[in-house]
């Protein structure tokens, strides 16, 4: 089917729009430098501590918050300890829980989050919100080391990450004890997608993030699960991408990720031995058939009609407000039997302030 309305336009003025604002993200990281400091300050002298930014602020891939509330901007800060034994980590909970509540006490508004197992929360008065995950770091000299450093160092570098080689890395849980896990195999992954495919890759995952956001005030569709089917749509539809088709791209994508939800289990890009959409088995269904109400308007609106008015109704209606209002200058007729395009991604995401993470 051949495109007849062109909205690349449209989805890169869409993509500016969910750039976070200079004020909102200097309110994030003023936080987050308040939280490191505080927890320095009071850290027991026999242990270390470092922090990492990670989740989707370090690798761009953060929104403006579409329903507020409940949604909000978040950071995630990985807080990583050395010195510290492999005894329960409710106690580390406990003592961070409560450095935090004498953080809390001393900013109106401001309110600890205790009920997430596997970080610490501060809810911040608006529309953010700074996740804390704690890790021990309990052994810093793997012999594969050298060799993860050699391929994701310069990755790391691109992105403006900071790469700190730290390894045997425990994730604290409040129910579940210690479990063996390393947030920075997930940037690894991200940083390798947007390597291969370039940062259009980044761009797809936040109009897809967006739509959620739009479709549901909280849903079980999970970023990483979003970014996972991006992945595989674009290792199907490599020879499809185009730099000028952000429109089409969306429309290709929302197709193979209806056929990944049909085939199931969709495996973790860190550890093949786990999915990534049991958790959504008792939805699975609405969240199909919204994907598939998107792709439906998608092509309507992309290939279906000439009329500008209806077509840009279509895609506003599933994207919501930060999809830009309809202005000549967004939209515009396709050349005859235009369908994609075959030059490789090389679009380069709107400027953001990259995080310094490691510090």
């Amino acid at each position: 089917m051949n495109r007849r309305l062109n909205f690349d336009k449209a989805f890169k003025r869409f993509r500016q729009n969910l750039q976070i604002s200079d004020r909102q993200n200097s309110a994030l990281t003023d936080t987050r430098r308040t939280v490191r400091k505080h927890l320095r300050q009071h850290c027991p002298e026999k242990l270390g501590i470092k922090f990492l930014t990670q989740g989707s602020y370090a690798y761009g891939t953060l929104n403006r918050p579409n329903q507020v509330p409940p949604q909000r901007m978040d950071l995630d800060d990985g807080t990583y300890f050395t010195g510290l034994d492999a005894g329960d980590p409710r106690k580390l909970f406990e003592w961070v829980d409560n450095t935090l509540q004498g953080l809390v006490s001393a900013y109106h508004g401001w309110r600890l989050d205790t009920n997430k197992p596997s970080c610490c929360r501060l809810i911040i008065p608006g529309d953010m919100h700074i996740d804390i995950p704690l890790y021990a770091s309990l052994n810093e000299t793997p012999d594969n080391l050298r060799v993860h450093q050699e391929k994701y160092a310069p990755l790391y570098q691109e992105a403006g990450i900071l790469y700190v080689p730290l390894s045997g890395v425990w994730l604290a849980h409040r129910s579940e004890g210690w479990i063996k896990s390393d947030p920075r195999a997930v940037i690894d992954w991200v940083l390798e997608c947007k390597k291969k495919y370039g940062r259009q890759y980044l761009s797809v995952c936040r109009y897809f993030k967006a739509w959620r956001d739009h479709q549901w005030e909280d849903s079980p569709l999970k970023s990483i699960l979003i970014m996972r089917m991006v992945e595989l749509a674009c290792k199907q539809e490599l020879h499809k991408l185009g730099a000028n088709n952000d429109d089409l791209v969306v429309m290709r994508v929302a197709g193979r990720m209806i056929d990944s939800l049909g085939n199931g289990g969709i495996t973790d890009p860190t550890d093949t031995s786990k999915t990534l959409d049991a958790g959504i088995s008792p939805v699975k269904q609405n969240i199909t058939a919204k994907l598939e109400s998107l792709h439906g308007d998608m092509e309507k609106a992309l290939c279906g009609t000439i009329d500008q008015k209806q077509a840009y109704s279509l895609i506003r209606n599933q994207f919501g407000k930060w999809f830009p209002e309809n202005h000549g200058d967004l939209i515009s007729r396709a050349g005859a039997g235009v369908a994609v395009a075959s030059a490789p991604s090389t679009v380069v995401s709107a400027p953001r302030p990259w995080a310094v993470p490691w510090k």
